[in-house]
């Protein structure tokens, strides 16, 4: 008879994570949808990425109950977790485990090694909040989700946070910057320009129509013009690139200067921070993006 030491073990599990699967992308798409409809961080939105949360532990949950013995849940999480980046590749005892927690441990600190290598250590920021710097001091008040922009072959995956602190609006941009390329920099001033455009309609509806046919030009448009200008200068980028093959993990403010409907002129050393705020580390264990072509919709055009 074969051991069954999961206590999560569920003989239903199949149709369990069937349903649970299907309320996640849903949930993917309704996540994407509020920032449409009203803004990345307003209160609908932050309340479609809680159930997206709920929906992504219920997965969890579903996949965990589909092994009987905590040794093949263990070699199956440690399957999911591939070769470093090194190409050290350490397996642990799989009948060695206690519980299920204990497995879930392991795989994430694998996962980490995975990302990184084992000789990459050093590549990482210090976690913690750098001096000088109020945003994205408290978890709790920082909202996080990836994003999908562009479409065709110039998709780009971003994982966005999005901090509202001492009456601006923050927003740090992670990606793995230079496996971009050598257009890295357009497409990260691209993404804060309609991320800051995004922000704009939606605290002063009707902002929108500077944003096409040269309008911000417009001596018509003259009091609108000046009202968006006043709100863009409250918006505020920082990159944060990810440790890669022989490049640093490094996060940075992005100073640049709005041009009506548009930002222009970054200034790549503009604030150099040497440690992470715990906040957006802890933003990186955010599951990524399902495959594109898979339920999620484009959210930009980086036209």
């Amino acid at each position: 008879m074969a051991v069954c030491d999961n206590p999560y073990y569920d003989p239903a599990w199949e149709t369990r994570l069937a349903r649970a699967e299907a309320r996640l992308a849903r949930m993917d798409v309704a996540a994407e949808g509020e920032i449409a409809r009203t803004g990345f961080g307003s209160a609908a939105h932050r309340a479609a990425l809680h159930r997206h949360a709920e929906a992504l532990a219920e997965v969890r949950a579903a996949r965990r109950a589909s092994h009987q013995s905590i040794a093949d849940y263990a070699s199956a999480a440690f399957a999911s977790v591939g070769g470093t980046a090194d190409g050290f590749v350490v397996l642990p005892d799989f009948e060695a485990f206690a519980s299920i927690e204990e497995v879930d441990a392991a795989v994430e600190r694998a996962r980490r090694q995975a990302k990184l290598g084992v000789l990459a250590e050093n590549s990482v920021l210090p976690t913690r909040q750098p001096p000088g710097l109020g945003a994205f001091s408290h978890g709790a008040r920082v909202v996080s989700s990836w994003r999908r922009f562009g479409a065709g072959r110039e998709i780009v995956d971003c994982l966005v946070s999005f901090d509202e602190w001492g009456g601006d609006y923050h927003f740090c941009l992670t990606q793995c910057w230079p496996r971009l390329g050598a257009f890295s920099n357009e497409i990260f001033v691209r993404i804060a320009t309609q991320l800051a455009r995004e922000g704009l309609e939606f605290l002063h509806p009707g902002a929108a129509r500077l944003f096409a046919n040269d309008q911000h030009r417009m001596a018509a448009n003259l009091a609108l013009i000046r009202e968006v200008n006043r709100l863009a200068r409250q918006f505020y980028f920082y990159r944060h690139s990810l440790a890669d093959d022989g490049l640093k993990e490094s996060f940075s403010r992005v100073p640049m200067r709005w041009e009506g409907a548009c930002f222009l002129e970054p200034d790549w050393e503009g604030a150099l921070y040497a440690s992470l705020p715990e906040a957006l580390r802890e933003t990186l264990n955010l599951p990524p993006l399902p495959a594109p072509g898979k339920g999620l919709p484009v959210s930009i055009s980086m036209n």
